[in-house]
């Protein structure tokens, strides 16, 4: 569940994705929901082929997509895609912050509250705010 201030919070209708970005060098959980239309969240963290330890990882500033791989250890990016009409979609970047990590017999969790975001091209600023957790363990495992 994530809310981009002040459009509505979205709700996966799916377990999120979680898996190792191999060629990325890092961990990734992905979701996406209709709220009001498919929108998207994107949360990188830096690894290789091991679920991310729990513990406080600082947000890294991101202008692009570049930014979102080969990530420096204890630091996290997140991109929102976000589509507030049938034929706009806006890109959405971290800017600061901390997302607090869990791991629980190896189920990754995530959460945050207030994280600065700016969106693409224009400097937009918006807060994003988010929990989630990864409905199986392992890296790249299924339900």
């Amino acid at each position: 569940m994530w809310t981009l201030a002040p459009n509505p919070t979205c709700t996966s209708t799916m377990a999120p994705l979680c898996l190792n970005q191999a060629g990325g060098g890092g961990y990734q959980l992905a979701a996406s929901a209709a709220c009001p239309l498919n929108n998207g969240l994107a949360i990188y963290l830096p690894g290789d082929t091991t679920v991310p330890a729990a513990g406080t990882y600082t947000v890294r500033t991101v202008t692009g997509f570049a930014d979102l791989i080969n990530l420096p250890a204890g630091q996290v990016a997140i991109q929102v895609t976000y589509h507030p009409n049938g034929s706009t979609q806006e890109l959405w970047w971290s800017q600061s912050g901390t997302v607090t990590v869990t791991n629980t017999a190896g189920k990754v969790g995530y959460s945050m509250t207030d994280i600065p975001t700016k969106k693409s091209g224009l400097g937009v600023a918006a807060n994003l705010t988010a929990t989630a957790q990864c409905p199986c363990t392992g890296i790249g495992c299924t339900p």
